[in-house]
């Protein structure tokens, strides 16, 4: 309250319309309406314009109703809003922890029955080109649908959102209370992640091993746990899916090959071994294989792998090496856990592991301590669900299947293998499952990505693009409404 926000208006068409004007409705949440008309010329020339708005009275959304004609006739709409702060909404929400076998609100069972969210339009870039409008309208039907559990965050552009060391843009940090705003009115609890696959190393080396990158981003994480730390129905996710270590080759474990991980390599050998004798008797190597103590080599790719034959590779490395990059991920999971911690956070931590957890890939039996409860993600292996579940529950802890949904196949003649009917089947047993074998679940994709260029990505939605709905939609109301029921009947 007392800021008077602006709406800044572009506006790009190859044709000319010298004549065009803007007329711009609004109503507030005290019921004030707003109506004007703006002359608004547009053509090939990109147009900027920025417009005060008057100054919210009270705390709530404001809806702004944006309708461009000219002498032709209709050329376009779009409506958009904007919250004034309500401190007392987004403090009011029953508090996430975490049972020993589900997610908990105010100390009572929470059974999940989730979904993944950023934005009907802009999608990845929600928080550079936020619609607060959008998100009211879109967790209200989630919300009708029976959905009480959101996933988002920040895919890709950190860059853009920390332009300078440890400043985060106001903007994009308003986006977000925008959209914890919409969430919490229609009583929706929500799980922000940081990153995907690989933590973002801002210009810098190895992100899991260079000091300087690692800065960044406990930057880039406490200036968003330090704003919304008193959110109680807020959650973290520290990282999509993390692979390590070369960015070239995803989810194996292969060495990047810099300094910051030759490094650590050998400062953990050296702990690992007594003697640099013993590091080769336990290798079946001599020094000429290994190289010399305290510059013992990374391995090869070749001995990270099966193969008939070794030759002169010593696959017998794999086995350090894969322990040694499970401890280097626990690290850098328990130093950003403790960084939220340090800001004052006491919300839940958790990893978005996807379903490869027991080759290639961090694993949750080594750094489920730094964790709330874990995670698993079910996609490919559809023959092997219960395998999934098994791979990333640990005792004692909830296990959250928190994105699940069905991966485009196609037949030898390129049409799709599964129709949607048979997509929303298979898709009813993979939620049925979390929850009868986990914490519940989060089903991705609310909202069909249309701006990703991979025809895997696109097929994939409760809604399509032009927003009707899939048979996928009708299995995530009716587990939805199973997760409901099931609530007073689990805990211990």
């Amino acid at each position: 309250q007392g800021e008077t926000p602006t709406l800044i208006l572009h506006a790009q068409s190859w044709e000319e319309y010298p004549d065009a004007v803007l007329r711009l409705t609004g109503e507030g949440p005290d019921g004030e309406r707003l109506r004007e008309d703006i002359p608004f010329p547009v053509g090939p020339t990109p147009q900027h314009q920025a417009i005060p708005l008057p100054a919210p009275r009270q705390p709530g959304l404001s809806h702004i109703h944006l309708r461009l004609r000219s002498g032709s006739g209709f050329l376009t709409q779009y409506t958009t809003g904007y919250w004034c702060r309500d401190a007392a909404l987004l403090s009011a929400g029953p508090a996430l922890g975490a049972g020993a076998g589900f997610l908990e609100r105010d100390g009572r069972p929470f059974p999940v029955a989730g979904t993944t969210y950023m934005s009907r339009d802009a999608h990845r870039q929600f928080l550079l080109r936020p619609n607060p409008a959008h998100w009211d309208e879109d967790f209200r039907a989630m919300a009708d649908a029976g959905i009480n559990f959101v996933r988002t965050g920040v895919w890709t552009g950190h860059d853009q959102i920390m332009l300078e060391p440890g400043v985060a843009r106001e903007d994009t940090l308003r986006a977000f209370e925008a959209y914890l705003h919409a969430a919490r009115a229609h009583g929706i609890a929500v799980q922000f992640c940081f990153f995907a696959f690989q933590p973002e190393a801002f210009g810098k080396g190895n992100p899991y091993l260079d000091p300087d990158a690692r800065a960044r981003q406990r930057d880039f994480v406490a200036a968003f746990v330090r704003r919304f730390r008193h959110v109680p129905d807020l959650s973290w996710d520290l990282i999509n899916e993390p692979s390590q270590f070369s960015p070239a080759h995803l989810f194996a474990q292969v060495p990047n090959g810099d300094e910051h991980e030759h490094r650590a390599w050998n400062e953990w050998l050296q702990r690992r071994y007594p003697t640099y004798e013993s590091l080769l008797e336990a290798w079946n190597a001599v020094p000429a294989d290994a190289g010399p103590w305290g510059s013992i080599r990374v391995p090869y790719p070749e001995e990270l792998v099966y193969r008939q034959r070794w030759g002169t590779f010593k696959p017998l490395m794999a086995v350090d090496w894969h322990l040694f990059s499970q401890d280097a991920f626990s690290e850098w999971a328990h130093d950003l856990a403790q960084t939220i911690r340090a800001c004052g956070s006491e919300q839940m931590v958790t990893v978005g592991q996807d379903e490869g957890a027991v080759t290639g890939r961090p694993s949750p039996y080594f750094h489920h301590q730094s964790l709330a409860h874990t995670c698993i993600h079910t996609w490919w292996l559809n023959d092997a669900l219960l395998s999934d579940h098994l791979c990333a529950a640990v005792p004692g802890k909830p296990l959250l299947v928190q994105e699940t949904g069905v991966m485009h196949y196609e037949r030898l003649d390129q049409a799709a293998r599964r129709t949607e009917l048979n997509r929303a089947h298979l898709l009813e047993r993979k939620l049925a499952l979390a929850l009868g074998a986990g914490a519940g679940f989060v089903q991705w994709l609310w909202n069909t990505n249309t701006d990703m260029t991979d025809d895997n990505e696109v097929a994939i939605g409760a809604l399509r693009a032009d927003g009707s709905e899939k048979p996928e939609m009708g299995a995530l109301r009716r587990m939805a409404a199973f997760a409901r029921s099931l609530a007073p009947h689990v805990g211990p």
